[in-house]
């Protein structure tokens, strides 16, 4: 202030208009990018529903809550029964299904750590890796899977699917090659690609598998994807 009357200078023009601040819970901010496809590009501005395949907890890290706390509802999918136990008191508006989903139906060894972002359906090798980063292994259990395509009929046909979030330890190319995309086309799709650069994601499985669904890959963080459909991709 002194320095200013000292020289005559005028007093700072106001600068631009901040936006105001986004609260995000997810791990890479996905749900923020999320949530500007769907306003500004979708100009999508009602609530909508979405399908999380491999939901984790309700509220951390999840790629979904932001939208649940917006009016959103869905169904929220996830096999570990520490987590599943937690959705009825803190997302009670959505539907919470304790299962795993794969190409088929039947018993597949869920294998859990002290780390439970880390669980899943995976081989030995996977389970060395982990180990061999400092993980601890608390062991495997059978936990009943369905059919990806029975669980669509059984549990989605008939209802319109704005957002689908799938992180399912390994077998997310597997899930969607099996999908059937008569009974569920969500807009958005949210998928787990752990790659270094750009071009290699749009090679790997997933990639390819939801470009020959008619997808594009339109936004992307170090760990996760975002595909859009095709048909309601805005013409710019």
């Amino acid at each position: 202030m002194m320095l200013r009357k000292l020289f005559g200078a005028k007093k700072p023009a106001p600068g631009p208009k901040l936006l105001p601040t986004r609260t995000s819970y997810s791990i890479e901010a996905e749900d923020l990018l999320l949530e500007s496809l769907f306003l500004a590009v979708l100009k999508k501005y009602t609530p909508g529903t979405y399908l999380d395949l491999g939901a984790a907890h309700p509220i951390n890290h999840s790629n979904t809550y932001k939208f649940y706390c917006a009016g959103w509802r869905g169904i929220c999918v996830e096999p570990n029964p520490d987590f599943f136990s937690l959705y009825a008191s803190l997302r009670p508006g959505d539907r919470a299904i304790n299962i795993g989903v794969s190409d088929r139906s039947g018993l597949l060894k869920y294998h859990r750590f002290t780390e439970p972002l880390i669980n899943g359906f995976f081989g030995q090798d996977l389970i060395d890796a982990h180990k061999s980063r400092g993980e601890v292994y608390l062991g495997s259990a059978d936990v009943p899977c369905v059919d990806i395509k029975e669980f669509l009929a059984r549990e989605v046909s008939g209802k319109e699917i704005d957002l689908l979030n799938i992180d399912v330890e390994t077998l997310d190319a597997l899930i969607l090659k099996n999908w059937d995309w008569s009974i569920c086309r969500p807009k958005l799709i949210c998928a787990e690609i752990h790659t270094s650069t750009i071009k290699v994601m749009l090679q790997t499985d997933v990639a390819t598998i939801l470009e020959a669904a008619g997808y594009s890959a339109v936004s992307r963080g170090w760990m996760s994807t975002i595909f859009m459909d095709n048909a309601v991709v805005p013409s710019m």
